[in-house]
């Protein structure tokens, strides 16, 4: 028979379920993870009948899962997992990208902004940027140039879209 680390859980699981083995005779890492397992189903004294071993090895077994639990809740915050989000998607739209498929990689994009702003990592409310510009003769010929089908030019379309803005309900 082989090693028992080098069994599957559901092969360990079958072994003690026909008696084959017990809780003693496997190493710690694994008796955690099958601990771990079982949890899902058994109570701890259910799972130290079914184990052969004593309540209280299986309490230990159970507060050691816990406590790794809580360390790895520790360990993340929102920088880790905003590093890896941009990471992953990165990775995915390349691959995208190679397979010509551009729309995924928009799409990846897309949802990448998001998962960042539903985060908090990035600012969903735009920021108001004053820019100082003199008026050259380009600028002067564009603002004066006729702006689609109403008629109006691209100065009156940005007058009017900015006295709406100064109108609008903030709320």
């Amino acid at each position: 028979m082989p090693k028992l680390s080098e069994l599957s859980s559901v092969s360990i699981l079958t072994l003690l379920k026909d008696k084959k083995i017990s809780g003693g005779d496997l190493p710690p890492d694994v008796r955690l993870t099958i601990v771990q397992i079982l949890r899902q189903t058994y109570t701890q004294a259910e799972i130290a009948e079914l184990l052969h071993l004593c309540d209280r090895t299986i309490e230990r077994d159970v507060k050691k899962l816990k406590d790794e639990s809580v360390k790895l809740v520790a360990d993340i915050s929102i920088d880790k997992m905003a590093g890896g989000l941009i990471r992953a998607a990165s990775y995915l739209t390349v691959r995208a990208q190679k397979a010509k498929n551009l729309s995924l990689a928009w799409r990846i994009q897309c949802e990448l902004i998001d998962k960042l702003q539903s985060m908090g990592y990035i600012h969903v409310e735009p920021k108001e940027i004053k820019v100082k510009a003199e008026a050259g003769p380009g600028l002067i010929k564009l603002l004066g140039e006729k702006n689609g089908d109403d008629g109006r030019t691209f100065g009156e379309s940005w007058r009017d879209r900015y006295r709406s803005l100064e109108h609008a309900d903030p709320n």
